[in-house]
């Protein structure tokens, strides 16, 4: 491609793995509306159909339980004639456990509608590094350190599982909000996984509350998706944040580059907790 007179075309030195990505961002995109923040029906109808469900379960329990009640009541006094109050006794407390039913299904209703969070997909990103597991350690060092280092206005949480005798999973957990990063280092086999997923969680007052706000500001003029995008630029800078760290990791294991230990954790790596998981047993080489 040939430059006209008098301009300068950027270029990016070569070799660096920086260069695909930079030259990616480079180029315009579309819009990314899934990262508003907007409620919609269908996100209120989901809160909705999981809160009567876990009610309805309730109340058909509490009326198993009413019926079986009113059954032996009635069996109890099948040989005689007429209602006696041992029959009217257990008819009552029929109708009491069915009102108690009633009212634990209705409090349920509105704790699991209100109270639990509901979780969406953001974005994800992954790769497979053949022959570098033993620069997983390296790797996660290099990650973390990148990210505290830069003074990112985010929360973080590592932790490192040891799962059966030498599988080892680095984890770095990122949160901003209702948004959560996790970034996962580890060894497969004799390759490198390395990857991050990001979600988001809002409790269902949270829901209620931004639909209602958006209901509200639409009706006043005031709602526009422009402010939705807008209100949206922290949370795509912590996204791009963990990817930059995540790249760079990649790259130092990508070249061999050994990051000590006290680049990310001058304390220490953190202490390996154990899972319940065991390992796969290694198959042997074939002899030739």
């Amino acid at each position: 491609m040939t430059a006209e007179p008098g301009v300068q075309v950027v270029t990016w030195p070569p070799a660096d793995g920086n260069s695909a990505y930079l030259d990616k961002t480079l180029l315009h995109m579309p819009v990314e509306l899934g990262m508003a923040e907007a409620v919609n029906w269908r996100t209120l109808f989901q809160l909705w159909l999981r809160a009567f469900i876990c009610s309805a379960v309730i109340w058909t329990a509490f009326l198993g339980i009413a019926v079986i009640v009113g059954l032996a009541s009635a069996a109890s006094d099948s040989s005689s004639y007429g209602y006696s109050s041992s029959t009217t006794g257990g008819m009552s407390a029929a109708f009491a456990v069915c009102w108690v039913g009633m009212l634990v299904s209705f409090l349920v209703f509105w704790v699991v509608l209100l109270v639990t969070r509901l979780t969406e997909p953001i974005a994800e990103w992954r790769v497979l590094l053949a022959d570098r597991a033993d620069k997983a350690d390296s790797a996660y060092s290099h990650i973390f350190g990148v990210l505290w280092r830069r003074k990112f206005p985010v929360r973080w949480q590592v932790r490192r599982f040891h799962i059966g005798s030498a599988s080892i999973s680095n984890r770095l957990v990122v949160l901003h909000g209702p948004y959560t990063a996790y970034v996962s280092v580890f060894a497969y086999g004799t390759s490198l996984y390395l990857g991050w997923t990001m979600w988001r969680a809002r409790r269902g007052s949270e829901l209620v509350g931004q639909f209602v706000k958006d209901l509200f500001l639409s009706m006043a003029g005031r709602h526009d998706i422009e402010r939705e995008m807008m209100r949206t630029e922290p949370v795509r800078a912590m996204r791009e944040a963990v990817h930059a760290a995540c790249r760079e990791g990649l790259l130092a294991a990508a070249e061999g580059q050994w990051v000590s230990t006290e680049f990310g954790f001058p304390q220490g790596l953190p202490p390996l907790e154990e899972t319940g998981f065991g390992q796969a047993p290694v198959p042997t080489a074939p002899q030739q």
